[in-house]
């Protein structure tokens, strides 16, 4: 995920962005918003009054603040951040140009003035006030909760394969917390998730907000963690979407039960634990039953055999992928040739998979030789913004060469789309790649991955 972010471009202040911005802003925001129009009515009523002042400049200012303010949030910030700054950086505007309009030019009495002045301040602080109260009640309901679940986790979980579901801002594992730290490291993240993923091999994390499942900082599928383990468990933060509580533990459990719906109990689920915030689950994985439930077809590439055009490299089913006329004999995994990529000749070999179904599994692996961590394997469509995946994930090393692997579950975004399968080489050295291999396991009919 990181390394897609890093391909990401910046996103610019458009006006449909703007619509975006201010569409996601909460009732809590209401406040500011009809004081900024009680103070707008009070400009325009100064300003009609006397049209020769300077009122406007006032209002003007204000503008300016509230455009800044989007703008921020807009490049980086959460808008809820900055209300606060926004309300008083406006009430102190306001009051500076406002006040000295009414009683310079008489319109109001210098009593009238305190008093709109003093109640404009009292509805900020009371409103302040009412929710510091309110969120210290709830804080100490969730803190109580997290810690119980925290307790719990450690003393019984400790080591133990665990997929996280953490809300935003954190969850009752020690492990999502590392993470979210890590996240804000900037271009020192890689070297963290590097070593946490070291320290913690087992955890993998499910986050609401992205809709992705990962190990650290690389995607993975659930398929694909499923097939590891046979006793595993699913940690979740009941807050961690807007649905409610119970609908929160429906989701998860009609993702597990989607493996039982082929006629077979495939994985058992069960809840272990329950407080106000967290829920945890046992899952128990049959892996014989999980393994048959999928029927594979395996797309096999060794970079020894060209079409007849030589356009193409030929594989042990009808697809082909593509040559771009690179293919090299200094070094090899297996057999005599292997494919050779560096800054002249990033792209590596690829094929293009149509008829995508939801629910079915893809794990394509390869092997690379290089002196870096700059080769990737991408899966995208054709609009990248829709489901785009760079990984450079190391599942296994032999000798000098290791073994890179991506797996993803295709959904509802694309099905019936084209997926695009191909090598990308973004480094400053060169790499060689060889064993090119796609496996895509399909299940029965089925209406769909429902999603937790």
């Amino acid at each position: 995920m990181l390394e897609i972010m890093a391909r990401e471009p910046k996103k610019l202040l458009t006006l449909t962005y703007l619509r975006e911005i201010l569409k996601n802003i909460q009732y809590r925001n209401i406040l500011f918003y009809s004081l900024s129009v009680f103070y707008f009515y009070r400009n325009v009523f100064v300003f009609h009054q006397k049209k020769q002042d300077k009122t406007f400049l006032f209002f003007l200012a204000i503008v300016i603040v509230f455009t800044f303010q989007i703008v921020l949030t807009a490049k980086h910030f959460a808008f809820r951040y900055l209300i606060p700054s926004m309300m008083l950086t406006t009430y102190v505007i306001y009051e500076s140009g406002a006040t000295y309009h009414l009683y310079y030019y008489k319109l109001f009495s210098a009593r009238r003035i305190k008093i709109l002045s003093y109640t404009t301040l009292a509805i900020i602080l009371g409103f302040g006030l009412a929710s510091l109260i309110r969120h210290n009640i709830k804080y100490k309901f969730y803190r109580e909760s997290r810690m119980d679940a925290y307790h719990f986790i450690e003393e019984n979980l400790h080591g133990k394969p665990i997929l996280i579901i953490p809300n935003y801002f954190g969850s009752s594992t020690l492990a999502y917390s590392l993470y979210l730290s890590a996240v804000w490291t900037g271009e020192y993240r890689n070297l963290y998730f590097e070593r946490l993923n070291q320290l913690y091999p087992d955890t993998y994390f499910y986050l609401p907000f992205t809709e992705k499942y990962q190990k650290w900082n690389y995607d993975i599928s659930l398929p694909d963690i499923f097939t590891k383990y046979k006793d595993f468990y699913v940690y979740g933060a009941l807050d961690a979407t807007d649905a409610k509580e119970e609908d929160f533990n429906q989701k998860i459990r009609n993702r597990i039960n989607y493996y039982n719906s082929f006629g077979q109990t495939v994985i058992g689920i069960k809840r272990i634990y329950q407080s106000a915030y967290d829920v945890v689950y046992k899952l128990s994985i049959d892996q014989d039953k999980l393994h048959h439930l999928y029927h594979y077809e395996e797309i096999k590439c060794d970079m020894e055999n060209l079409s007849k055009d030589s356009t193409c490299f030929e594989t042990n089913t009808k697809y082909k992928f593509n040559y771009n006329n690179n293919r090299s004999n200094s070094t090899s995994f297996s057999g005599k040739y292997s494919q050779f990529l560096d800054q002249g000749h990033p792209w590596g070999s690829g094929i293009t998979l149509d008829n995508v179904k939801s629910g079915n599994y893809y794990e394509i692996t390869l092997w690379k030789k290089s002196s870096d961590k700059n080769c990737f394997i991408v899966a995208t469509i054709e609009n990248s913004n829709d489901f785009y995946i760079a990984c450079n994930y190391v599942n296994q090393v032999k000798n000098e060469w290791e073994q890179l692997k991506l797996t993803f579950e295709a959904d509802k975004k694309i099905e019936n789309k084209q997926v695009h399968i191909y090598i990308w080489y973004n480094g400053k050295d060169h790499a060689f790649i060889d064993d090119f291999q796609i496996a895509i396991g399909t299940l029965p009919a089925t209406n769909g991955i429902p999603a937790f």
